[in-house]
């Protein structure tokens, strides 16, 4: 994960929380929180991430893009890849963990390189493209030709009930192949000096994943319950329920599943608190509600 001092700090808690609690034969996995910019972690969220088993890194590696937070993802993301060995799973921090993850491990085990989901209708429009005859896809035919891409993938879009160029949420990718990081950060360079423009240039961390995916001409799979938007999680089955992706338009409460199965929802709206004791209460209360894990 890429994390600043801020509310991210507070994010990345309740991910390890939840990892350490949920995760399954991965509840133990090594945590690495990257600072891209050399912005120190505050000295009490330092404290309980270390104490939650978090490897913390502050490195002053985003310095070519540092106006733009989310070049933090890709600069952060192959710097990570560089220094670990194995199988890697990069997630924002606003992710939570539900259940055991060794379902979703295994996917990779059975011909499948990266896990993913589509990108969410918002961040399609204006910058997706359903392929020949779409506005935008001078744009991605474009950027393929710059990136020196030769497959053109496409997925199926589950709120289009149509296909899409192959172009993917960021912010959880569990891949076996750790070339995809330093791909991703090669395009994300590439798209960044071009004069490829985007309706929404805030998207370009996204484009350029969506532009290594089709450079290594990844398989993927997208499974139910991954990045899944929260007006849908209720209506998932528990059993299908891995990672929550709880940041974005309308995503004010975060899910958390009681011991009987069911799910229940927690207004923590960690996005609208920018008190860090305040959060780390609400934190707390939730866990307790729902008997988590031991209070902090």
């Amino acid at each position: 994960m890429c994390v600043e001092p801020g509310k991210l700090e507070f994010q990345a808690l309740v991910f390890v929380r939840s990892l350490r609690a949920f995760g399954g034969e991965h509840s133990d996995a090594r945590v690495i929180l990257v600072s891209p910019r050399g912005k120190s972690f505050t000295k009490q969220m330092a404290d309980l991430l270390e104490q939650a088993g978090c490897d913390l890194i502050v490195k002053d590696i985003n310095t070519r893009y540092p106006d733009y937070n989310l070049a933090n993802k890709p600069v952060g993301a192959a710097y990570i890849a560089s220094i670990v060995d194995g199988e890697m799973w990069f997630l924002d921090c606003d992710t939570m963990i539900l259940s055991d993850l060794s379902r979703l491990s295994s996917c990779l085990e059975f011909g499948t390189d990266t896990v993913l989901r589509s990108v969410w209708p918002g961040g399609f429009e204006g910058v997706g493209s359903y392929g020949p005859g779409d506005p935008n896809d001078v744009f991605w035919n474009s950027a393929y030709a710059m990136c020196g891409i030769k497959h053109e993938p496409y997925i199926w879009a589950p709120w289009a009930k149509k296909r899409i160029r192959g172009y993917w949420n960021s912010g959880v990718i569990i891949s076996k192949n750790k070339d995809l990081y330093e791909e991703w950060l090669r395009c994300f360079v590439l798209l960044r000096e071009s004069n490829l423009k985007l309706s929404k240039p805030y998207y370009q961390e996204q484009v350029s994943f969506a532009l290594a995916m089709a450079s290594l001409g990844l398989t993927t799979q997208s499974l139910q319950g991954v990045n899944a938007p929260i007006e849908q999680v209720s209506k998932t089955p528990k059993d299908d329920l891995y990672i929550l992706h709880y940041a974005g338009p309308g995503q004010k409460k975060m899910f958390l599943r009681k011991e009987c199965g069911n799910l229940s929802f927690a207004d923590s709206g960690i996005l609208k608190h920018s008190n860090g004791i305040k959060i780390i209460e609400l934190i707390d209360e939730s866990l307790k509600q729902n008997a988590m894990i031991e209070s902090i």
